[in-house]
């Protein structure tokens, strides 16, 4: 003789729906978290590089960079100071490790891009604004052959004193002025 457990398919189905409503409840808080990183969209959707690429290839000043610059940094630190690594939710453990290194990794990249290319564009300034002032040296140091080379080379540095050094003095501060920032 065998004995067969016999359960109600009343009971079956009653637990049945209480096990799928507790699984439905407690799948709310992860979801919920998850939105925690709507902010960083654009970042987790490749939007910010092209952003960026479309921000270097225009002509912005010294002082558009600073501020996505600053932008990126402040960005950088929300993501390490509001994101937790690992929340527990009810049953579930999430860890989101991955998620802020990766985060993290895309806004430094983004940034160390952008210095690169703040820094070449710098350089570029640098090297004309250097080349100017060896062509006014040179002409400045050269020696007329006769009275009317004199008379141009007299005429072209009093250009250059009235004229042109005020602008190259203003360009060399602006240089240095990024240096200190």
């Amino acid at each position: 003789m065998r004995v067969k457990p016999v359960v109600e398919s009343v009971v079956v189905t009653r637990l049945r729906e209480q096990v799928l409503k507790e699984i439905s409840d407690s799948n709310v808080a992860p979801t919920h978290h998850a939105t925690h990183y709507s902010k960083y969209t654009s970042l987790i959707s490749g939007q910010a590089e092209e952003e960026v690429q479309e921000f270097m290839s225009g002509d912005h000043p010294f002082d558009a960079y600073v501020l996505k610059l600053t932008e990126f940094a402040t960005l950088r630190v929300d993501i390490l100071t509001s994101s937790q690594q690992v929340v527990e939710l009810g049953p579930y453990e999430v860890h989101c490790e991955a998620l802020v290194d990766s985060l993290v990794t895309r806004v430094s990249n983004l940034r160390r891009e952008m210095l690169a290319q703040l820094h070449l564009q710098y350089c570029s300034t640098a090297d004309t604004l250097c080349q100017e002032l060896k062509v006014i040296t040179e002409r400045a140091l050269s020696t007329p052959g006769d009275t009317l080379q004199l008379m141009e080379h007299k005429a072209y540095m009093e250009d250059v004193m009235e004229n042109q050094l005020h602008t190259l003095e203003n360009r060399i501060w602006d240089l240095h002025t990024q240096l200190q920032v």
